[in-house]
């Protein structure tokens, strides 16, 4: 990976590791989260066994209250911040920990489903210090790298471990 280029021109080019069909869904879902939180501070980092992009009032990845992670094969959307208490009726959230929870996305136009978009601000509303809007024009500040992504499997290969989304 280069060096120099804009944050954003980085993100692709950790994008560009990935399947091309998963790469598109978790640009799309990205633009998608991206347009309900419009003041988040986007933290690229590597989380072992995904690429995750943090959504946070601050560059601190401790204050990050929502993520998409990039899998090898799939797109989640983690609600990463006392995640546990949201109220799910639909019973959308998986996960058992203490903290967060998940949706694996079948589609990116699953951030857009009104049950997702009713958890969304309930998990900013838990930030510890809260998201601002910002003014137009600062998406050129949005993206804050972290450790570089380790490389992926090789587009085109299959995996006997690829988990299948909903499952």
């Amino acid at each position: 990976m280069t060096s120099d280029g804009s944050p954003q021109d980085q993100l692709n080019e950790f994008l560009a590791k990935y399947l091309p069909e998963t790469a598109a869904q978790a640009v799309e879902a990205l633009e998608r989260l991206r347009a309900q939180v419009p003041g988040a501070v986007e933290m690229v980092y590597d989380d072992c066994n995904a690429l995750v992009i943090g959504f946070g009032a601050t560059e601190r990845a401790s204050e990050a209250v929502l993520s998409i992670a990039v899998m090898p094969r799939w797109v989640d959307l983690c609600f990463i911040h006392d995640a546990a208490a949201l109220s799910d009726p639909e019973g959308l959230l998986r996960g058992s920990g203490k903290l967060a929870r998940h949706i694996v996305l079948g589609s990116p136009a699953e951030v857009d489903a009104p049950a997702v978009r009713e958890l969304i601000p309930h998990a900013v509303a838990s930030s510890p210090t809260p998201v601002q809007h910002r003014h137009a024009g600062a998406d050129d500040d949005r993206v804050r790298l972290g450790r570089a992504a380790p490389a992926r499997p090789a587009k085109g290969r299959s995996s006997s471990h690829a988990r299948k989304p909903g499952r």
